[in-house]
C-alpha cells in the first residue's frame, strides 16, 4: 500500500508537468523564444497512423473553464502535490533560453526501489547520437535532461523514437520501449549512463518485440510497456508490451487491425517469446492500444478503441473495450469474451483537436501517462 501510495503521488506531479507546460497559467513556462512566437496550429489530414510524431509547439491562452472544468476546480488542493517544469526546473539553468523542443506525447515511470527516482521521456529531441530522457532524483523538483538512450544495436534508428515508453519493475530495472520501423525495447538499471542499456542482440541485430505480426515491417503502432509481477512466481517482473498491427494491409482504414501483446518473461535484456492477441479494432481510427497492470495478482489489462459509426455533428461513435488476462499474456478472454467486452461508449471530435498532441487518438481512459502500478 505504500508502494502505491508513493508511485501514486509522484506520477499525478510528473504527469502535469509538460502537459500542462504550454497551456496553464498556474506553471511557470520555458521562454525559448520559438516557442514564445509559435501559434497553436491545425491539424493536418486526418491518420490511422501515429507516426510521424508530432513536433508541432502548442500554445493557446487559459479559458475560465480551465480553471474549473463543470465548476470542479482542474488541479486539487492536494498537500504535497506540486507542479514543476522540467525545462524550467532543471540542472542546466540555461536550457530553459534554448530547448525548443515540443515534449509532446510523454512518458512516466517511478523506481519503487527509490520513489524519488523519476523518469519522463517525451518527443524531446532523437538519434543520431543518443536520444534524451528526463530524470530526477529528489522527487520531482529539479531535473537533468541526459542524453543516454541509444539506439538499439544493429538498428537504423536515426530520426526515431517515433513513440516511446518506459516503466520501471522491481531491482532498479527499467525497461523501455522505441517505434523504428519495428519494435525494439531494452532494460537499464541506470538511466543515466547509455552503457548500462541491455538489448537482445543476435549477430549484431537487435531482436524486434512484435515477432509475431506478418510481414511487411512497419505495420506496427503505438508501443505500450509496463512491467509487472508474474501471475505465479511473485519474485519475477514480467516485461509486457502492446501495440497496434496494421500488417493487414490496410492500416486499419477500410477493415479491421489487430491489437497484440507480447511479452519478456523475468529477463534482462528483455526477450519476447510470447506475442498474442488481446482484440480487434475497426473503423478507420488508431486503436490507440494501452495497458495497465494489477501487481497484487499479476492480471494485465488491454485498452483499445473501436470506431461502430458515425457520431453527432460529424463526430465519431467509439466503444472503448477491455480485456484482461491472468495468465502473463497467453490468453485474453475477460469475462469470457476473447475479444474484450465493451465498457463505454462516447462520441468524439478528435482527432481534430489533438488529444495531448498524440495523432489519431479518439481519446483515452486511464493514466495521463506512463505505468498504472
Amino acid at each position: 500500500m505504500i508502494r502505491l501510495t508513493k508511485v501514486g503521488l509522484a506520477l499525478l506531479i510528473t504527469c502535469l508537468i509538460l502537459l500542462l507546460r504550454e497551456s496553464s497559467p498556474l506553471v511557470t513556462t520555458a521562454t525559448a523564444k520559438t516557442r514564445a512566437n509559435t501559434d497553436q496550429k491545425t491539424d493536418g489530414p486526418e491518420s490511422t497512423r501515429d507516426a510521424p510524431p508530432d513536433t508541432t509547439p502548442y500554445r493557446r491562452p487559459a479559458f475560465p473553464e480551465d480553471y474549473a472544468p463543470r465548476g470542479i476546480r482542474a488541479i486539487p488542493l492536494v498537500p504535497g502535490v506540486f507542479i514543476v517544469d522540467v525545462v524550467v526546473n532543471n540542472t542546466d539553468p540555461n536550457l530553459t533560453n534554448t530547448d525548443t523542443f515540443n515534449d509532446g506525447e510523454t512518458s512516466i515511470t517511478v523506481n519503487p526501489a527509490n520513489p524519488n527516482e523519476i523518469v519522463v521521456t517525451a518527443f524531446s529531441g532523437g538519434w543520431g547520437a543518443n536520444a534524451p530522457l528526463w530524470q530526477s532524483t529528489d522527487g520531482g523538483n529539479l531535473w537533468t535532461k541526459q542524453f543516454t538512450i541509444p539506439a538499439p544495436p544493429g538498428i537504423a534508428a536515426t530520426g526515431c523514437p517515433c513513440d516511446q515508453n518506459v516503466d520501471y519493475g522491481m531491482a532498479n530495472q527499467m525497461s523501455g520501449t522505441f517505434l523504428i520501423s519495428d519494435i525494439f525495447s531494452g532494460t537499464t538499471t541506470n538511466p543515466a549512463s547509455a552503457a548500462a542499456w541491455n538489448w537482445l542482440v543476435i549477430g549484431g541485430v537487435t531482436q524486434a518485440t512484435n515477432f509475431n505480426n506478418s510481414p511487411p515491417p512497419g505495420g506496427v503502432d503505438q508501443p505500450w510497456l509496463l512491467v509487472n509481477t508474474d501471475p505465479t512466481i511473485p519474485a519475477q517482473d514480467n516485461v509486457y508490451d502492446a501495440y497496434d498491427d496494421f500488417t493487414n494491409g490496410n492500416n486499419c482504414v477500410g477493415d479491421a487491425c489487430i491489437e497484440r501483446v507480447s511479452v519478456s518473461y523475468g529477463v534482462n535484456p528483455p526477450n519476447f517469446t510470447a506475442d498474442n492477441q488481446s482484440g480487434t479494432a475497426t473503423g478507420s481510427i488508431n486503436p490507440g492500444h494501452r495497458l495497465a497492470v494489477d501487481p497484487r495478482n499479476g492480471a494485465v489489462y488491454s485498452l483499445f478503441q473501436r470506431n461502430i459509426g458515425a457520431g453527432a455533428g460529424g463526430s465519431k461513435n467509439i466503444d472503448y473495450m477491455l480485456n484482461r488476462s491472468t495468465d502473463g499474456g497467453t490468453t485474453w478472454p475477460l469475462n469470457g469474451m476473447v475479444g474484450g467486452i465493451i465498457v463505454a461508449n462516447a462520441d468524439s471530435t478528435q482527432p481534430t483537436p489533438k488529444f495531448g498532441t498524440v495523432n489519431a487518438l479518439l481519446g483515452r481512459s486511464g493514466p495521463c501517462c506512463g505505468g498504472s502500478k
